[in-house]
Parts: structure tokens; sequence; C-alpha cells
């Protein structure tokens, strides 16, 4: 009995062995077409995805094809695709099938990105949900897994992609940060940390005294926010702020930072028309030194050049990305010599942070500012000078305060001297040639950021979605796509 029982182990055996041996060559065989698809696919991937994104010397970068430059570039980015095999063993029961996976802060950067505002967003609550140019973001929470995203479009890209591109916003991290209330500081000369606007906290007196303005005034400007907004630090941004348009992209709409954020002086029609007036007049007067020269013939240039576009301020936030091809890239050349001339400047006219010290000088005097307008509006007839060139469609009030901003010129030279203890003695004549110039230069700066940048309009960040709180800023909370 015993002996029968063993050969009916050994059959079982055999034949568990053979149907193994049978199965494992089936198996063989079916690798080969699965491999051969997958071959396939990745040749399909390389056909239609392009070799570089995006190339550039130092930290610009562009979209134009590699082989569109004479020399070649420094650098150039590629896509890639990472296949990752992902276990199942210890996923929640309610999950029938894998999910793409991101973080927070790029989620909200992407929706930014599209054109996109935050109706909803508390991710440590989970939930998000975003609209805009006929796309959402809605959220779920899933038991045992987190924030389930879900992405919708309500209309065909094929019919739609030129009106949805309308909206983008500049696809670059400078741009993003504005998404959260942050502004990249462009350069280490400035001696400026990056600032930060959120509609919480004490953030504006910290940028203040960041530009070593005194307790009192900080005081009364924040104590005004409400009735006159964030005077000034539109301006701020400009100053300080990098130059974000990719070239080779016509795409200049960045995020609107703050909920009282004032339009700068130096974005209106107005206040160019002023810049224009003032240094033609200097020029006839035989007042102008080489640098104020070359900065009213540059202007002239692209007055000439792209008069539509130069002087007239865009209105519609449809129309921020409609600029012509190469305008942008001559507001590209222009700010990197103006950068250039104050980098260089400051490091051989030996006077170091006094760049830095006029955008505080400047920043002083537009704070100043409505005070100074409200006294001038009392007494109009004494600055009839203020409206040439101004017809009724145009404001007074603008154009006044920026003939102010240059009537107070040797006050900022003496702020920034006062500061820096630059030796008088010495340099006096030399220092303020110089300080002049600088500030022209930087003005003539800022007009160039604000014709490259369209802040989309809004009561708060986004298309009148709320405002994002800093803190989401490269949040790597995780997020699962379906």
């Amino acid at each position: 009995m015993a002996g029968e029982e063993a050969n009916v182990a050994v059959a079982a055996m055999v034949v568990a062995l053979v149907a193994l041996l049978v199965t494992s060559g089936d198996l063989d065989n079916r690798s080969e077409p699965i491999s051969r698809r997958k071959e396939q696919k990745a040749k399909s991937a390389q056909s239609i995805i392009p070799k570089s994104m995006f190339v550039g010397d130092g930290v610009h970068h562009t979209g134009l094809p590699h082989n569109a430059f004479r020399n070649p570039r420094s650098w150039f980015s590629s896509p890639a695709i990472t296949y990752r095999r992902r276990s199942w063993d210890f996923m929640p029961p309610e999950i029938i099938r894998p999910f793409a996976s991101s973080t927070v802060g790029d989620i909200i950067a992407i929706a930014h990105r599209l054109g996109m505002g935050w109706i909803d967003l508390r991710p440590e609550e989970g939930s998000m949900r975003a609209e805009g140019g006929g796309l959402t973001f809605t959220s779920t929470t899933v038991r045992g897994l987190g924030i389930l995203l879900q992405f919708n479009s309500s209309h065909h890209v094929r019919h739609q992609k030129i009106e949805a591109w309308r909206h983008f916003t500049i696809p670059c991290e400078e741009a993003d940060a504005l998404g959260f209330g942050i502004v990249k500081v462009c350069e280490r000369y400035l001696l400026l940390s990056d600032l930060i606007l959120d509609d919480e906290g004490d953030c504006v007196q910290e940028i203040l005294r960041d530009l070593s303005m005194d307790r009192e005034l900080i005081e009364r400007f924040c104590n005004n926010v409400p009735q006159r907004g964030l005077q000034g630090l539109g301006d701020l941004m400009s100053l300080a702020a990098p130059f974000m348009p990719v070239r080779g992209l016509r795409v200049r709409n960045i995020m609107k930072i703050h909920r009282d954020f004032c339009p700068s002086h130096f974005n209106c029609w107005e206040g160019f028309h002023v810049f224009e007036l003032r240094l033609e007049k200097l020029y006839q007067r035989g007042e102008c030194s080489e640098q104020m020269a070359h900065l009213r013939a540059e202007f002239q240039r692209m007055k000439d050049t792209w008069k539509e576009h130069w002087t007239n301020q865009v209105q519609d936030s449809s129309e921020g990305n409609k600029v012509p091809e190469g305008y942008l890239e001559e507001l590209q050349s222009l700010w990197d010599e103006t950068s250039n001339y104050l980098r260089d400047s400051a490091r051989t006219g030996g006077f170091g942070s006094s760049v830095a010290s006029l955008i505080s000088g400047h920043i002083f005097q537009a704070i100043e500012d409505p005070e100074m307008v409200d006294k001038a509006d009392q007494d109009e007839g004494k600055h009839k000078e203020f409206g040439e060139g101004l017809n009724k469609s145009h404001s007074w009030r603008t154009a006044a305060r920026m003939h102010l901003y240059i009537d107070r010129i040797p006050m900022i030279v003496q702020f920034v001297q006062g500061r820096d203890n630059i030796d008088l003695t010495m340099h006096e004549m030399f220092e303020d040639s110089l300080l002049i110039d600088a500030w022209w230069t930087l003005i003539f700066k800022a007009m160039c950021w604000h014709r490259a940048h369209y802040m989309i309009k809004g009561k708060t960040r986004g298309y009148g979605g709320i405002p994002v709180n800093s803190k989401f800023h490269n949040s790597k909370l995780p997020v699962y796509i379906v």
C-alpha cells in the first residue's frame, strides 16, 4: 500500500513538472512579442518627443531649437521617460488601478501656468479645486492614500488651443513663485532677500524694514494700505524681479501677487510720456550725460519700432500674450544691457551697495508720493506743466507722480549718500552724476520689465481665485491624479 502511494506521488510530481515546463515555454514565446511592442513604443515616443525642450546660456533659457544659433549654447534640457515598476502589496482596497503622483506645490504651479484660479485650496484637509479657461481641477480624499485629483476640460483642444494659450502664464520657476506671493530678487548686488507678499502676517513691514525704512514711516504706510493700496511696491517688483519670458515663446502673463497691489507708474502711458518728455528737455538743454543720451536714443528707437506695444499699456488679460515676434527679444536685450550697466557701475564706481540704496530711496519717495500729490492737487495751478502733452483720457495725477519722482532725484541721491557714507569731499560731483545716471537707467530697466510682463488682473492671484499662501511653495505633500 505504501508502495502504491509512493508511485502516485511520483506520477503527480512528473505531471506537475511537465506542466511547469510547458507553461514556461509558452511564457517565453509570449515574452518576445511583448518586448517587441515595448521597443516599438519606445521608438514611437522618440519620434514624437523633441530632442530638446529648452536651450540657453547661463541663467537665460529659450524655446528656440538648438540649431537656431550661430554659436552652440552652453546647456540644453531634454525630456525623458522613466519606466518604474510599482508594488501593489499594500495598496488600499478602494484602489483598483495605479495613479500618477505629484506634489501640492507642483500642482498649484501647473494650474497657474494654465491660467487657472483656486476656488478652494486646503490640501491639509484634502480639499483642492481650481477653474479657468475651460479647465478644472477637483479633489477627493481616499482613505489610506490621500488626495486624489481629477483634471477635466470642457472643450476640445483642437478647436480651443489658441484661445486657451492666451491665458497661459510664463513657464519658469520665477513666474511660478509669483503665484505663491514670492518675488525672486534677480541680482546679488541689490542686497535684497526674496520678497514675500502674503495676505497674512506682517510681510509688508518685513519688506520695508529690509529697505531700511524707519518705524514711523512703516506704521503710517501700513495704516494707509486699506485706502491707498500698496503704493510703491509695484515699482519695487519691476526694479528687483528677474526678466521672466522664455525666448522663442510669446508668453508674458504673470500672476497678480497681492490683492492690494497697485499698478506701477512705470507701466502707465503717463509714466512713459513724462520719462520721455523730461529726458528730452534735459537733452535739449545740453544737460544729458552720455548714458542718459543713450537711454533717450533707445527709448525713441523702441517707440518708432514698436509704437503700439511700447507706449500703450495692455488692458485685457486675453491680450497679454498677443505680442509680435521679436518684441520680447528686444526687451530682454535692453533689460540685459541696463542690468550689466548697473552691475558694472556698482563694481567699478566704488559705491558698492548704492544701487540697492537707490531702490530704497525711490520706494521711500513712492511711499511719500500720495501726500505729495495731494498737496499738488490743492494748488494745481502751480503745476500746470504736469499736464503737458495730456488729454482728457489721461490721468493728471499719474503724470504728476512721475514728475515729482524726477523733481526729487536730488533727494534720492542725498538719501543714497547718507545711507552709504559716500565721501562727498572727494567724489561729490562724480558720485552725483553717477548716481543720477544709475537712477535713469534703473527706471528705464523697470519700464522694459513692465512691457515684457503682463500682470493678470483681478482682486487676488489667479482669475478671480483665492490667494495662495507662500507656505505651499515647493510643498512636497503628495497628490495622486486620476
